[in-house]
């Protein structure tokens, strides 16, 4: 029995809106951004020893973030503009700490690393953490970068003499091979990663980060005075 051409079409049609239906929810899906997308994080049972890293914030709070990044990795460039805005928030309240975790796939991460060190030797890891991500363009894909971290490093007033000698012996290597390790045992295989307490999070948006930490705030409260 042959069908009414006008009927096939129909159908035709509504599969059609269907399958385009179908492929607009899963793209907004995907595209929905972490903090959205994903239900609360559990608490992991990983360790800290940030003794020798830099950090920013109160050594006596609550709630302590940790960042596990890579210089040269572009998602943690993307990430960092946000992470600083939150920075900038938060850190008379919240502990921020770094942790290096070049991956082997960037070929100039180990010695970005060594540079940004190199820097905290003379108290100012944080401005050229803030340079290395600001002009990644410029050293990520060069075979030797060298001489522009002694750029950036006269640019912010370094003793440079000093800072090349550092960046040279590498000098700094076992207190990021330190940071390496300790980020394995915590399972981390991506960069950025963040913790804030024992809680595994990505890279958020700025509402985001603002949820995470003032729920994470908010329960410091009510843990510390139920232990009174």
């Amino acid at each position: 029995m042959s069908q009414n051409p006008s009927n096939v079409k129909l159908i035709a049609g509504m599969i059609g809106v269907a399958v385009l239906i179908f492929a607009a929810l899963t793209w907004v899906i995907l595209k929905m951004p972490a903090d959205q997308a994903s239900g609360a994080n559990q608490a992991e049972n990983v360790t800290f020893n940030d003794q020798n890293d830099p950090s920013v914030g109160p050594a006596s709070a609550k709630v302590t973030v940790h960042e596990y990044s890579d210089f040269q990795c572009p998602y943690c460039s993307q990430a960092d503009p946000v992470f600083r805005q939150v920075i900038a928030q938060y850190q008379d309240r919240v502990r921020f700490v770094w942790k290096d975790f070049p991956l082997p796939m960037h070929a100039n991460s180990n010695v970005s690393a060594n540079a940004a060190r190199c820097a905290q030797v003379q108290g100012r890891y944080q401005a050229y953490h803030d340079k290395l991500f600001d002009v990644q363009n410029d050293w990520a894909d060069q075979q030797d970068p060298k001489s522009l971290f002694l750029q950036y490093a006269k640019t912010l007033g370094l003793d440079v003499s000093a800072f090349q000698s550092c960046l040279g012996r590498q000098s700094q290597q076992s207190l990021i091979q330190a940071d390496v390790d300790e980020g394995q045992q915590n399972n981390v295989d991506a960069t950025p990663t963040f913790f804030v307490n024992s809680i595994r999070e990505s890279a958020l948006s700025l509402q985001g980060w603002q949820k995470v930490l003032d729920q994470a705030l908010k329960d410091a409260v009510t843990a510390s005075s139920t232990t009174k």
